[in-house]
């Protein structure tokens, strides 16, 4: 079989190709056995750069995907293979391109000394972006595969990926796709290609970015999804916080992110408000559209009182309480067990908590005379009520 797929004879190498692909396929107690033999992946790896028919290649890929793990190895130590999957990428035909992206995501996911032979293969980012922008109903999954592996190139490759034109564009039409699979795969793209300088700036400039994610955390079925869109947003936020906090119905949708009851749904929505609000270039309007939302003061007291969430999420919540505009220092105390969540955070042990929550209630005391009141009937520690006597003199 390995010599059939060496021989340098198209017929004889379409025939093991294809004897290979029905053994991996119809019986996958044999992929072991393939696997092991000698030369057999680098010689599947070879017939990627042949000059073999598209559909043999195409073939080869599926097979080589199958196999173990030692076959993106094969892949991944010949560059010249790198460069026959871009041409499958490249060929315009949605099963090819799906053979093709599955295959990268596998080598990209497994070697990652192989993302940067594939960030810079010619053509590959532009390979991947067209799969992007395929029109075909049967695209689905070689879109989902591509935005993975542009994803998993974005980890150290991220400003390259982002250069490349129509990339973030076609990433961020993804998020209005309607399809659950292929917004997942956008928004874990998008989450890493955020968190570098260069490729975040690019994002934050696409037409409709702010609006597509905004739906997405507000319209996605699936809650991790909607936890991507709020980890989006508090990148974002970085660049363009006011933006961020004037796109309609984001901010309402952090915040019922926030009445989620999920720990990690919190986490999400407490950390983009907390970055709206301190990135702000205008911060009393952001601060006020965030305090101003309904159910805020409600949803950020279930953060405080949620025995799920961890420390930090409790101590951005509680710096959030305390930026918040004067005027909504009383709506928030009025909150039932928002005072009794901050004062229980004084016990917790923790110095960054008690700082924090020592804050919010220091903004409570001192712009809301009614909740001093309130704070007094907690009983705290006594090393704390002299804090807070001494606060509120």
């Amino acid at each position: 079989m390995r010599h059939g797929l060496t021989s340098g004879n198209a017929n004889a190498q379409k025939a093991a190709v294809w004897a290979v692909y029905g053994l991996v396929c119809k019986a996958p107690a044999s992929r072991v056995v393939i696997a092991a033999k000698p030369g057999c992946l680098a010689a599947l790896a070879e017939v990627l750069k042949s000059n073999s028919a598209v559909d043999v290649k195409g073939l080869a890929a599926v097979a080589l995907r199958l196999l173990p793990a030692d076959s993106a190895a094969a892949v991944a130590a010949d560059p010249g293979s790198t460069a026959g999957l871009v041409a499958l990428l490249s060929s315009g035909r949605p099963d090819m391109q799906q053979a093709a992206a599955d295959l990268l995501h596998g080598v990209v996911n497994k070697d990652p000394a192989s993302r940067a032979t594939a960030a810079a293969a010619p053509g590959c980012l532009a390979a991947l972006t067209q799969v992007l922008n395929s029109n075909s109903a049967s695209a689905v999954q070689g879109k989902m595969q591509a935005a993975g592996v542009l994803g998993l190139l974005a980890l150290e490759h991220a400003a390259a990926v982002a250069a490349e034109p129509g990339c973030s564009e076609a990433l961020v039409a993804l998020l209005s796709s309607g399809s659950a699979d292929l917004q997942r795969a956008a928004v874990q793209a998008l989450s890493v290609m955020c968190r570098v300088d260069a490729s975040r700036a690019a994002i934050v400039a696409t037409p409709g970015c702010l609006a597509a994610v905004t739906s997405l955390l507000n319209n996605a079925g699936a809650v991790e999804v909607k936890i991507g869109a709020a980890g989006i947003l508090e990148w974002l936020a970085v660049e363009r916080a006011a933006a961020v906090a004037a796109e309609p119905d984001c901010i309402g949708g952090l915040v019922r992110l926030l009445n989620s009851g999920s720990a990690d749904a919190q986490q999400a929505a407490v950390q983009a408000l907390h970055c709206v609000m301190c990135r702000s270039e205008t911060y009393p309007n952001s601060r006020a559209a965030i305090a101003s939302t309904s159910g805020f003061p409600a949803a950020l007291t279930s953060v405080l009182n949620n025995s799920l969430c961890n420390e930090e999420t409790k101590r951005l919540a509680a710096v959030v309480l305390s930026l918040l505009p004067a005027r909504y220092a009383a709506a928030v105390a009025a909150e039932p067990d928002c005072i009794v969540g901050l004062v229980a955070l004084l016990s917790s042990g923790s110095t960054g908590l008690q700082e924090a929550a020592l804050a919010a209630l220091h903004f409570l005391v001192s712009k809301d005379v009614s909740s001093r009141i309130g704070v007094a009937k907690e009983q705290p520690a006594m090393p704390w009520r002299r804090c807070l006597s001494a606060l509120v003199r």
